[in-house]
């Protein structure tokens, strides 16, 4: 069988192109071009997920010892997930140069303070983490990188999470069809213009069905297991294809940038279309992760102190008001569904096999917020989640305890999430991002068990 290159495209007439899922084919080119099977490592992936204002600490915080615990209700239904789970409990979120809410915001993935400025604070004074690690597992990708949100967000300190530098917040899409543009045109970097938008809507023709050729030419170079993952592709978006044209109204969808008509057509379901968009979100990072169009992607389900209502399951309340007015059963509601929506993108990325794994195995999720308790704006004991096995260098199914005030922003990033997303030295050129402390001793503690239980075999 000839070997398939990693970044084959299916390709039809004008910009459209598909990327195509690991296939074994492709796992047997080596660098220098040999069909022989190659040792390589898995490909790499990171993402940050973020909701806002914190957690219930008791509600959330697992009980037992690092190797054997039950988790809380909150976090209750990622139980089927532990063997991908590590719970990294008592960090402190270093900040400074806000209020409560937005100097940790901008600290959060950057590790540095907020620029001051006339008019109080700016934005974060460094580089995030997230771009750090596209620099040296996104250099090849169509995307470098990917920002989305759920909501429609606006241009505030409030609202970013990821910065391209000192000063540079990187604006999140909230447009699900404005991003499937972006997978799914050739010139993804720079994104579908207006007027090919307007032709392609107006020929109202699937990608799949314009690559159709190209696919029948390749689908006679594939063994039976990857013909069986290319049609499990192919069928997730053909789903998300349909889903766009018919759940979220299209009509008008070619006006100009800076008026999303799908997104208006969503606002206009009120609060009942937030889950529908967070959904139709989590299924593009999964499609644009397993078919290496970026590498690197950050969601927003909320901003900062947002008051997101949630009546579509018994909580029609505003959840940072909710928080202040201490109604920790609806607010506990609303937590347990963001814990629910996690669930679901990690069985998601579980169904996408990858060699011997799957995604989720080649992939690191940082679950992070701004805050760990809304109530009283506390940032120590961070509820920081980590999910997945980075290609197989994370140690996974633990509770890591730390004393609540272990700093976040020191610098010992080699062992961290830096360290186990890139073996070059240049990650530390940032000299706040990658000063997560505390997540970075929880995967060197990792790394120290394993090892010790190596030496003790041998």
């Amino acid at each position: 069988m000839k070997a398939i290159s990693r970044r084959r495209l299916l390709r039809g007439l004008g910009s459209v192109a598909v990327g195509l899922p690991l296939l074994d084919a492709m796992a047997n080119l080596s660098p220098l071009g040999s069909t022989a099977l190659a040792q390589s490592a898995p490909t790499k992936r990171f993402v940050v997920w973020f909701t806002g204002s914190g957690s219930i600490l008791d509600k959330w915080r697992p009980s037992g010892t690092t190797d054997n615990f039950q988790l809380a209700p909150i976090l209750a239904p990622l139980e089927p997930h532990k063997d991908h789970l590590v719970v990294v409990d008592g960090c402190y979120l270093k900040h400074e140069g806000g209020d409560a809410h937005t100097d940790a915001m901008g600290a959060c993935l950057t590790g540095t303070p907020l620029r001051p400025t006339s008019n109080g604070t700016g934005y974060a004074t460094g580089i995030s983490v997230d771009q750090v690690i596209a620099e040296h597992i996104g250099a090849t990708t169509a995307l470098k990188s990917l920002e989305l949100s759920v909501s429609k967000l606006p241009v505030s300190v409030w609202t970013r999470l990821a910065y391209a530098g000192d000063n540079e917040p990187i604006p999140p899409e909230h447009d699900a069809q404005k991003v499937f543009a972006r997978l799914f045109t050739a010139d993804a970097a720079g994104g579908m213009n207006d007027a090919a938008l307007a032709t392609l809507k107006a020929q109202r023709k699937s990608v799949l069905d314009a690559v159709a050729d190209d696919y029948g030419s390749l689908s006679k170079r594939l063994g039976t297991d990857d013909k069986k993952r290319i049609d499990q592709h192919f069928n997730a978006i053909r789903e998300i294809e349909t889903r766009l044209d018919t759940a979220l109204p299209s009509a008008g969808a070619c006006a100009k940038p800076g008026q999303p008509p799908t997104y208006d057509s969503l606002d206009a379901m009120g609060d009942a279309g937030y889950p529908l968009m967070g959904k139709l979100m989590m299924d593009l990072m999964v499609t644009a992760l397993s078919c290496d169009r970026t590498r690197v992607i950050t969601l927003l389900w909320e901003h900062a102190a947002e008051n997101q209502r949630f009546p579509f399951i018994g909580a029609d309340v505003e959840h940072h008001e909710a928080i202040h007015n201490s109604q920790f059963a609806l607010v506990q509601t609303i937590l347990t569904w963001f814990t629910q929506q996690q669930a679901y993108l990690v069985s998601k990325m579980k169904e996408v096999k990858e060699g011997d794994g799957s995604l989720l195995d080649n992939t690191l999720i940082f679950s992070t917020s701004e805050q760990s308790n809304g109530t009283t704006h506390r940032h120590d004991n961070m509820p920081y989640l980590l999910l997945g096995k980075a290609g197989g260098t994370l140690k996974t199914k633990r509770w890591l305890r730390y004393s609540g005030n272990e700093p976040h922003n020191n610098l010992r990033f080699p062992g961290g999430i830096c360290g186990r997303m890139s073996d070059t030295r240049r990650a530390s050129e940032a000299r706040g991002a990658c000063r997560a402390s505390c997540i970075a001793r929880s995967v060197e503690r990792l790394a120290r068990i394993r090892l010790a239980r190596r030496r003790s075999v041998a």
